[in-house]
């Protein structure tokens, strides 16, 4: 009973139901999209309309793309839309995030409340990489759908992704500034504590 309540008391004080939260958020809201945009994007029979789009605005286009590979649609890709033909590497990537979600966990259980910007970062990305996850797992693909181009770049558009692919980049973005921010603050301490020693 005492360990239960000690580990309640570490999730509380440590605000871990915070970035848990965080990823779990994360994984609702992409599946939701994604559930969405599953059943936007079919016809009267239920099949799949594969890269139909949509305009919302003049550089953002929501669309269907099933991605056999990793993130932003990188890796080998199938010409089926269930990517029957793509071999192992739905059970070798699913293999692959499930150990990072696992080390994700551990590594935010084991981080200080201190610690708030390296744990908001992680939440986020665990969130993506679980959501990504889900996607792999039970349908063998991924659902990718945001798609974002303009017609100054030189490449017609950039990959097609979804909301676990954006709160991970968001959480690698969070994790670069946090690596600032604690070297700034280190640095300030050094300063301060060689200034107060030639005092």
């Amino acid at each position: 009973m005492e360990s239960h309540v000690s580990l309640y008391k570490t999730f509380m004080e440590r605000r871990l139901w915070l970035w848990f939260g965080i990823a779990l958020l994360v994984l609702t809201l992409d599946q939701i999209s994604k559930s969405w945009i599953v059943n936007t994007f079919q016809d009267d029979q239920g099949r799949a309309t594969m890269y139909a789009t949509k305009d919302v605005t003049s550089f953002f286009q929501i669309t269907r793309r099933h991605n056999c590979g990793v993130a932003f649609s990188l890796g080998a890709q199938s010409e089926y839309a269930d990517c029957r033909d793509v071999g192992m590497q739905r059970w070798v990537l699913s293999g692959f995030v499930l150990i990072v979600s696992l080390g994700l966990i551990f590594w935010i259980s084991r981080l200080s409340r201190e610690r708030q910007l390296e744990a908001l970062g992680l939440g986020l990305i665990l969130g993506g990489a679980l959501g990504n996850l889900w996607d792999r797992a039970s349908l063998g693909f991924v659902v990718d759908f945001i798609v974002v181009h303009h017609e100054s770049w030189p490449w017609p558009e950039f990959p097609a992704f979804n909301i676990a692919d954006s709160a991970i980049t968001c959480g690698a973005g969070v994790l670069i500034l946090d690596m600032f921010v604690n070297r700034k603050a280190h640095d300030g301490s050094k300063e301060h504590q060689t200034g107060s020693g030639k005092k």
